[in-house]
């Protein structure tokens, strides 16, 4: 037989769970509110939508930098004329890395020409651009002092 006590407890629990509510039947209407609250619920970005926004962003980075190297070249600035094209490089590798599909992998070559291109450029009108600087990754360390 089960005591007064366990049947308080399994009412109790009930009512914490939202057991004395009556549950909705599914009609279509209540179908149709449950689809539009999903359907406004904003969502991550998937995996292909995320790489894609990368893309566009390295694209833009890449266009930046080349018009940045026409801008020195035309004015015969060669120091920055050698930052814009090693900014190029940058973009261009960053767009690559980032390439899974075919036309990424088309965009890719693309800006690989054309940073061939560009260099030879470059070099015409400077001296050959020194490589870009390391960049140095420092960790912190939770017990470093």
């Amino acid at each position: 037989m089960i005591g007064w006590r366990s049947l308080w407890m399994v009412a109790m629990v009930l009512v914490a769970c939202g057991g004395n509510e009556p549950k909705a039947a599914n009609t279509p209407a209540t179908a149709n509110s449950d689809a539009s609250a999903a359907a406004e619920e904003p969502r991550p970005p998937s995996l292909a939508e995320g790489q894609q926004a990368s893309m566009r962003e390295y694209a833009q980075s890449l266009a930046t930098s080349k018009t940045s190297l026409e801008e020195a070249l035309t004015k015969s600035d060669c120091k920055a004329a050698c930052e814009a094209f090693n900014a190029m490089g940058s973009a261009t590798e960053r767009l690559c890395y980032t390439a899974l599909t075919e036309d990424d992998q088309r965009q890719c070559k693309d800006a690989k020409d054309q940073q061939s291109s560009e260099r030879e450029r470059t070099e015409k009108s400077c001296e050959p651009c020194p490589p870009p600087p390391e960049k140095k990754h420092r960790r912190k360390h939770r017990n470093a002092r």
